[in-house]
């Protein structure tokens, strides 16, 4: 009979035992050896979860079974909530095991979630165990293939539906890991980069420093374009339309053909170019009122469709972007030009997607009845079938970069735009026949300003890095000591939080529950002692930040951040008095493996400190000192710190 189990042990809100993410701790138990059938066991989770090979080959086959189980639960959950969207970037480990008398192995096993979704970290969890065990137990794995299949469907649906809503949040996430740039979510789209003085907040790509009014603005493009049109910026003559007459007679006014367009949305939505009569005017018109009841009418420029995206005032990448369609190859029909372009892995309205499908809906064949084409039709070798009007990416187009072969004069166009709207982040829709000649003297114009601009296509993926620099100086890290221990502890902290005030620094004091502002002001009681540092880490006034724990703050919920640069840990002489060296010896291993800098020890906790495992191989060790000398050697690290000093 195979025993198997998996109880829930601890949630915690912030990082631990190295694993930079908060953390989902189990407990796993099942028999130190058994007879399973991986290989047809990962080759059946594979089918059900839509992988192309094993996820898990790089378990080492020889190890014990309940390892072998341990490992498989760790992998498919987090490859379920990334392939969800889910920014879950840490790995889990097994952090112990101990074995019973009856052949059974009990393992503590860390498994990363995305905050603040816990319960569906759980439930991933959950599901992982319970097909691995149907799986392990089943005659015949195959038939339990439509059962699994059904219930991954309601978990990845449940899952898809946390993740961010748009393409910008996720890629700045895993930007700030590359970069070993601290976050945090804050609520709804809105993520914290840096910590305290060295932060700033993201909504998207709307940064804190972007003004409401030019986001506002850029979102109206009737507005917007009136905007640029009294600034002396060629954009297209328009009009809006309040019913289908005002809109034929707006295209007649103009001349055909006409862009038709929601005047209040991005992305491309509802939008529809190079209309050449009043059926398609009409077509247009009904499909733009779906999205909106604020429809554009706009004169079609000629030209290329590009985007250029304008960073604190420098045009810093361009792309040119082809309308949806494909190219004929004298063998496949269109049908199968597209089926097949939608294959590529890059298209998808998945996070990880940097291009979307085409569809062949009513826009794809009105554009191929008036190209001669049916989707039975072989178009000859190398001629190019469009299925949409607009070169959208959203909607299918394709990026190619021309950021080197951009005019001077089209650069200093678009930058000009963006500055009057007072933006500090865009991306600016040129229309042109050919980038690389003015368009003073090719003519062309401006279509349409995105102040929240999606920088997934085309490579454009360095953007993010290159934001986030831009925002935050070094890297966004503040100094953080962290003190743990017995009462001295807190009267250390006050005495290093008053001598860096009355230096000149803007210190952060969080004991307990309680927040100390540099300006000496308290903040209100926090939940927890891990709210009342996140709290201070807001707070774009805080310098430096002194944590002070109990062993069992940290044991109930963890770190408030990824990693600190100092430990000082103090236990009482008086056995009454005296921390629990339980708590302590629990508390350390969680800890330690995130400090990245120095410890201070007693004398009668140094060794116990010594043997613990994950301690930074650069720790210097002291002990024996008083208050004041103690308090002197802190004060000196961190001021090293603020100087950028090495310690």
């Amino acid at each position: 009979m195979l025993t198997l189990e998996l109880q829930k042990s601890l949630i915690t809100q912030g990082p631990a035992y190295g694993i930079k993410q908060p953390l989902l701790i189990v407990n796993l138990t099942a028999p130190v050896g058994y007879p399973a059938s991986w290989e047809s066991i990962d080759a059946q989770l594979a089918r059900v979860l839509g992988l192309s090979s094993r996820h898990s080959k790089g378990i080492d086959p020889s190890r014990p079974f309940f390892q072998q189980l341990a490992l498989r639960l760790l992998s498919y959950a987090r490859m379920i909530q990334t392939n969800a969207g889910l920014a879950l970037h840490a790995r889990g480990k097994i952090l112990g095991t101990r074995q019973t008398d009856e052949g059974l192995a009990i393992s503590s096993v860390a498994m990363p979630y995305v905050s603040p979704y816990s319960g569906a970290g759980l439930r991933v969890a959950r599901w992982v165990f319970n097909s691995l065990q149907q799986l392990l137990i089943a005659e015949n794995a195959n038939s339990l293939g439509s059962e699994l299949q059904k219930s991954f469907e309601a978990l990845r649906e449940e899952l898809t539906q946390l993740g961010p809503r748009d393409t910008n949040t996720l890629r700045f996430v895993h930007a700030a890991l590359q970069a070993d740039i601290p976050h945090a979510w804050v609520t709804g789209p809105l993520f914290q980069y840096g910590w305290g003085a060295k932060q700033c907040l993201l909504n998207s790509s709307i940064l804190e420093t972007t003004p409401s009014m030019g986001v506002a603005t850029a979102r109206d493009k009737h507005a917007c374009a009136t905007l640029m049109r009294i600034g002396g910026l060629p954009v297209p003559d328009h009009g809006l339309a309040e019913d289908l007459p005002t809109a034929v007679s707006l295209a007649q006014k103009l001349g055909y053909p006409v862009v038709v367009k929601p005047a209040n949305l991005d992305g491309g939505v509802g939008v529809a170019a190079g209309l050449n009569d009043e059926h398609q005017l009409t077509q247009a018109w009904e499909s733009a009122r779906r999205h909106s009841d604020k429809i554009l009418v706009e004169k079609h420029l000629d030209g290329e469709d590009f985007r250029l995206i304008v960073l604190d005032g420098q045009m810093v990448w361009a792309v040119g972007r082809r309308p949806a369609g494909v190219d004929g190859d004298g063998l496949l029909t269109v049908a199968q030009l597209v089926e097949k372009a939608n294959q590529d892995p890059r298209r998808g309205h998945h996070q990880g997607a940097t291009l979307r499908p085409m569809r062949l809906d009513e826009e794809a064949m009105d554009l191929l009845q008036e190209q001669d084409l049916t989707l039975e039709n072989v178009p000859v070798a190398g001629r190019f079938v469009s299925l949409r009007r607009a070169a959208n990416i959203s909607s299918g187009g394709t990026p190619t970069v021309v950021t080197e072969r951009v005019h001077p004069d089209n650069r200093l166009l678009v930058e000009r735009a963006v500055a009057l709207l007072r933006l500090d982040l865009a991306g600016v829709d040129l229309i042109v026949p050919n980038i690389e000649k003015s368009w003073r003297e090719t003519g062309g114009g401006i279509i349409e300003i995105n102040a929240q601009p999606q920088m997934i296509a085309a490579s454009q993926t360095h953007l993010y890095a290159q934001v986030l620099r831009s925002r935050l100086p070094g890297g966004g890290r503040i100094p953080v000591l962290v003190l743990m221990g017995d009462e001295r502890i807190r009267s250390l902290a006050q005495e290093v939080y008053q001598l860096l005030r009355a230096q000149g620094q803007d210190p952060g004091l969080a004991i307990g529950r309680e927040n100390w502002f540099p300006d000496g002001a308290t903040g209100q009681t926090n939940r927890s002692a891990y709210h009342a540092a996140r709290a201070l880490l807001m707070h774009k006034d805080v310098q430096v930040m002194l944590w002070v724990i109990h062993p069992e703050d940290v044991l109930l919920n963890g770190l408030p951040i990824d990693r600190f640069d100092g430990l000082v840990v103090t236990d009482s002489p008086n056995p009454d008095q005296s921390t629990s060296h339980t708590d302590l010896r629990k508390a350390l291993p969680m800890i330690l493996p995130h400090c990245a800098g120095w410890v201070i020890a007693d004398d009668s906790i140094q060794e116990q400190i010594l043997r613990t495992r994950g301690l930074p191989t650069d720790t210097r060790f002291e002990s024996g000192l008083s208050s004041s000398t103690l308090s002197s050697q802190i004060l000196k690290r961190i001021q090293r710190l603020l100087g950028g000093d090495s310690v």
